[in-house]
């Protein structure tokens, strides 16, 4: 038997969600998840383009638009994470640029 799939976000007591992998509903449910996440990083991304290229934002926006890139790519990073467990690739931590 395979390892479990762990899935992205944390349950309500704050603890990890782990399931069998398959094709069963929860496994849908957290590639749809998953999906999810990346279409509003993207839009995140258009968003913050959008106020970046008009001289009239003001900083208060730019602002908000910077913490929900930021936000996102923590989002996406989570994503990618889990799927490299999947693979079966070494996803710690400890490889961070700085």
């Amino acid at each position: 038997m395979s390892t479990l799939r762990r899935l992205p976000g944390i349950a309500a007591d704050g603890r990890t969600a782990f399931v069998t992998p398959g094709e069963g509903i929860i496994n849908q449910l957290g590639d749809a998840m998953e999906g999810a996440t990346i279409v509003a990083a993207k839009e995140s991304i258009d968003r913050a383009r959008k106020l970046a290229n008009d001289h009239a934002a003001s900083t208060a926006e730019l602002r908000i638009a910077l913490r929900a890139l930021a936000a996102g790519t923590e989002s996406v990073i989570e994503v990618a994470t889990l799927r490299g467990e999947r693979l079966g690739m070494d996803v710690s931590d400890d490889e961070s640029a700085d």
